[in-house]
């Protein structure tokens, strides 16, 4: 090869390097590694063998019946050595250093590469099927639209290394290490990568099926927009990685560190998370169904606009999770940890949050229906504008709690404890509350209509300007006071008043939501700053 060559080549490497180093300020060793190469490059000592030289030597070879051992052949030293569009067929380069060569759309299928330096190597558009490469430097190599079937790549360094757009399939990679390594748009199927190490790998818009990582480290990973099949990722570290937009399905990440993760409108279906940590992880405009979060830990995680489905959460580290404008159906989030959670806007239906621990929480505009909620633990916390429709809540406790504007309908709820509570326009309607426990609360503009309060204790516990409907011994009474122009700023939602005379009655800032006046007269009756919604 001539030196004309070899100085282009030299500066086309740097070219690709000095663009490495402008891409941020990610960490020192990128740039000590980059930084190594280019002094490599300057140092290193090139042959001036052509490809009609290494013509001669394979057909002497053939002729003679003895392996293609291009160590013998040549020595030790075959930097910038030109080998494309060679049919290198089994061919041996074990302890060759081999630095910048070029093996591009050459056939190394068998070609064995042990102790060998391949760093700066071009293979694009080489077929490197069943090669065997072992202890080998692959820092800085391309490996672009590249046949890797059936390769193992073992005790090798790929840092720096493009994969892109080759065909991955049965590749073993084990004890590696590929920091920054470029596997984006590539196919890889039946591989394995264990006991590796390839931090600050790109993997985007790549397809993975039936692939196993084990005890790997990929932290701050790049899968964007990856479309994984039955992909396992166990007991590995997945830390700062970008998987936003992929979509993830039967795949299983049991055991591994997923913590600060981006997931944010991605596509999980029939997945496993069982004790995986997705701490701070953010899950936005995702959509999730059949898959298992077991014992996993969401701590301070951002599932918000996202739809999820048949999901088994149980017995996980929710704590500061925010719910936010998403939808939870069928959801088994038991015995779950989920204190200071955020449920603005929430929808929860047909769920089991039996056993679970929502002190401090938050429920703005919530809504949760058919839900299980019993033996729940709820400890200073704000409910806001929401509704808790059918569902069960029973033997739960709430103390010290605030509760506002909120509705709760046909909801079983014996054997509960409240306590300390402040409740201010609010509607209990069809409720049981049969040997349950009230004390030291506050309930202010609050309407009981048609509940069960049977066998419990209601102890040192305030109603201003509330009803109990259903507990009034007569309506004449009512009207009785009415009639003697008394205000009544209070909580009539849900009442029916019928065939009274409320003539200048004072209803204002009274609560009267949903209530019906029939065949009544309300005749110079005032309504001032009163709530009139779905009136009839």
């Amino acid at each position: 090869m001539n030196c004309g060559v070899i100085k282009k080549m030299i500066r086309f490497l740097i070219l690709i390097l000095v663009g490495h180093l402008c891409y941020g300020d990610e960490v020192n060793k990128r740039k000590d590694l980059v930084s190594d190469f280019l002094n490599t490059l300057h140092k290193v000592k090139y042959v001036f063998y052509d490809k009609e030289d290494f013509a001669k030597f394979l057909m002497k070879c053939h002729k003679e019946g003895v392996p293609e051992d291009f160590g013998k052949g040549f020595g030790p030293n075959l930097n910038g050595a030109d080998f494309s569009r060679l049919y290198l067929n089994g061919s041996i380069f074990d302890g060759v250093s081999l630095i910048g060569a070029d093996f591009s759309y050459t056939d190394l299928s068998g070609v064995s590469f042990i102790n060998a330096d391949l760093r700066g190597a071009n293979f694009s558009n080489a077929n490197l099927r069943d090669i065997r490469i072992e202890s080998t430097n692959l820092s800085f190599t391309k490996f672009v639209s590249a046949n890797l079937m059936d390769i193992m790549l073992s005790q090798s360094d790929v840092s720096h290394a493009e994969f892109i757009n080759s065909d991955l399939k049965k590749v073993r990679m084990h004890n590696m290490t590929g920091l920054y390594t470029n596997f984006s748009n590539v196919k890889m199927n039946l591989s394995s990568l264990l006991s590796s190490n390839v931090d600050y790998v790109n993997f985007s818009d790549s397809e993975i099926s039936n692939t196993v990582v084990q005890r790997s480290n990929l932290d701050n990973a790049n899968f964007f927009g990856v479309d994984s099949y039955k992909l396992k990722v166990q007991f590995s570290s997945l830390e700062n990685a970008n998987i936003y937009g992929a979509e993830i399905k039967e795949s299983d990440f049991t055991g591994s560190n997923l913590s600060n993760v981006c997931l944010n409108s991605s596509a999980i279906i029939s997945s496993n998370f069982n004790m995986a940590n997705l701490s701070n992880t953010q899950i936005s405009y995702v959509s999730s169904d059949s898959s298992s979060f077991v014992q996993s830990i969401l701590n301070s995680s951002k599932v918000k606009h996202s739809y999820v489905s048949d999901i088994t959460l149980q017995d996980a580290d929710l704590s500061n999770i925010d719910f936010s404008f998403s939808e939870l159906h069928q959801v088994n989030v038991s015995d779950s940890d989920i204190r200071h959670g955020k449920f603005d806007n929430t929808k929860v239906a047909n769920s089991n949050i039996n056993g679970s621990f929502f002190d401090y929480s938050l429920f703005t505009s919530a809504e949760i229906k058919n839900t299980d909620l019993s033996t729940v633990s709820m400890y200073k916390v704000k409910v806001q504008g929401s509704q808790i429709c059918n569902s069960k809540l029973l033997c739960h406790s709430i103390d010290s709690s605030e509760i506002e504007n909120s509705m709760f309908f046909n909801l079983i709820a014996d054997n509960s404890n409240w306590s300390n509570l402040k409740v201010t326009n609010s509607n209990f309607v069809k409720n049981s509350f049969k040997s349950s426990l009230l004390h030291d609360n506050t309930f202010k503009k609050t309407g009981f209509f048609l509940s069960n309060f049977s066998n419990s204790a209601i102890d040192n516990t305030s109603f201003y300007s509330s009803r109990i409907y259903n507990a009034i011994t007569s309506i004449k009474g009512l009207q009785e006071e009415i009639s003697q122009n008394k205000r009544f700023d209070a909580n009539y939602a849900y009442f029916e008043f019928k065939d009274m005379n409320l003539e200048n009655a004072d209803f204002s800032g009274s609560v009267l939501s949903r209530t019906k006046f029939v065949s009544v007269n309300l005749n110079k009756a005032a309504f001032e700053k009163s709530d009139l919604r779905y009136a009839i």
